[in-house]
């Protein structure tokens, strides 16, 4: 029953773990940043960045609502530009009464064509409040873009936490394989000495018990990476059933860590939402100007010139005219003070959003930094108590094997050592993810790295 149970646990791992021939690898250049085609194992977190900005929902939804801004500035451009029209009018009257028209003593005419071609000309000469439009649409465009940055930066950040998540699974299953090899190990030797006289079978069903524990944290470790995968193929758009070989590791990168007042100073630079809030508080009050401008007075200038008669090839002349207009407002029952109202009010609500946001950034940078600090002393004493649970558990087993005692010392210790193996990955988890926040508080998540694994 026992070696039919590690049967299926051999195949098992078969089914979810990542084959060697599974498929051909990414090819990774940063150079000329190829597209990538097919299925693929072999994967590094900035291949899996690079796929992510190119098929996530997020990031394409964002270059669309660019493309949107872009066109409401070209919208609002047209209306300072020149129009040139084409009117091309035939047309049948059959009874006119020229009374209707002041004549009332010449009575009806009728019928007669009329022909009328002209190309027409309407020019703007003066609109204060369509310059304003047309430059708030423009600051309106720069924050879509920074908005599409934005969305590549909050990408970025999900790739990292998705792959970080896949490594810490991969991870859990090899210390749970270790823990599970271990617990053979332990069961073999209890064996061995119960046939020695030298332990109880009492022993042997501790080893046992502890052995199909393992057995099934060794599974649930299995279902997780399984799971772990399909979530990373979804952020970075493969396909679900694609089989993956991370090639980075969560090992610890030291490196020269920024004060926190330096730190806050290169966010309040470099944060995409910092420049967008300042960008919304200029957009809004150039819609109050715009709407201020409203009670200045519209110049504009309207000329056609073309051919007029019955037909279009019959009794032809030229006809034109030309003319400027000028509408101002004199009353409008409110309606420019409420405009104006409104827009100083949306301008109230930028600043206090931009000003909230200064110290929100504040806040994610201390609290991105202290974690930082305290996950990588958490990295060091995580991997110091895994090497003394591995010391303590080779004493219990040498006490163990010499006929000393029963068992019990060596179960503590494998529990130990298997917590150990456990906090250590998790702490791993913890200082990357760290790190990832870090980034993001500083506003150059894209600047985030990973060691490459041993023998990649």
């Amino acid at each position: 029953m026992q070696s039919k149970f590690i049967i299926f646990l051999f195949l098992m791992s078969f089914l979810f773990l990542p084959t060697a021939n599974a498929s051909k690898n990414i090819s990774e250049n940063s150079d000329n940043k190829k597209s990538f085609v097919g299925q693929y194992t072999s994967l590094s977190l900035k291949s899996a960045t690079e796929l992510a900005l190119k098929n996530n929902l997020t990031t394409l939804l964002a270059k669309a609502k660019t493309e949107q801004a872009k066109g409401k500035v070209l919208q609002s451009v047209s209306y300072l530009l020149p129009h040139v029209l084409l009117n091309l009018q035939q047309s049948r009257v059959f009874k006119e009464n020229l009374s209707a028209m002041g004549f009332p003593s010449w009575g009806t005419i009728g019928p007669y064509n009329s022909f009328d071609g002209r190309i027409q000309l309407v020019q703007q000469i003066f609109d204060l409040s369509a310059i304003e439009r047309f430059r708030a649409e423009q600051v309106n465009s720069k924050i879509a873009q920074l908005d599409e940055e934005l969305a590549a930066k909050q990408v970025r950040s999900a790739v990292s936490l998705a792959y970080l998540n896949a490594l810490s699974a991969e991870a859990d299953l090899k210390a749970a394989k270790a823990d599970f090899d271990l617990a053979k190990q332990l069961l073999k030797l209890g064996r061995h000495q119960n046939a020695a006289g030298l332990a109880t079978s009492i022993d042997v069903t501790r080893f046992e018990t502890r052995e199909a524990e393992e057995a099934a944290r060794y599974l649930q470790a299995i279902m997780n990476l399984h799971k772990a995968y399909i979530e990373l193929n979804r952020v970075i758009g493969l396909p679900l059933s694609t089989r993956l070989k991370l090639t980075d590791s969560m090992d610890l990168m030291l490196g020269h860590i920024f004060s926190v007042s330096e730190g806050i100073d290169f966010a309040n630079r470099n944060r995409t939402e910092i420049k967008i809030a300042s960008e919304r508080i200029h957009h809004q009050e150039l819609k109050v100007e715009e709407a201020k401008s409203e009670r200045l007075p519209k110049v504009g200038f309207s000329g056609d010139y073309g051919l007029g008669g019955d037909s279009p090839n019959n009794s032809l002349r030229n006809v034109g005219e030309a003319g400027v207009l000028l509408n101002m407002p004199i009353f409008d029952s409110g309606l420019i003070k409420g405009e104006v109202q409104e827009a100083e009010s949306n301008k109230r609500q930028s600043q206090l959003t931009y000003d909230d946001l200064t110290k929100q950034v504040q806040e994610d940078v201390r609290l991105a930094f202290q974690t930082l600090i305290v996950g990588i002393k958490q990295v060091k004493a995580a991997k110091k108590t895994l090497g003394l649970a591995k010391r303590e558990l080779d004493m219990s087993k040498d006490l163990f094997s010499a006929g000393i005692g029963d068992n019990i010392q060596v179960i503590d210790a494998q529990t130990v050592l298997a917590r150990a193996r456990q906090e250590y990955v998790a702490m791993l988890f913890q200082y990357n993810t760290a790190r990832v926040n870090l980034y993001s508080a500083l506003g150059n998540v894209e600047a985030f790295r990973l060691v490459k694994k041993k023998g990649e």
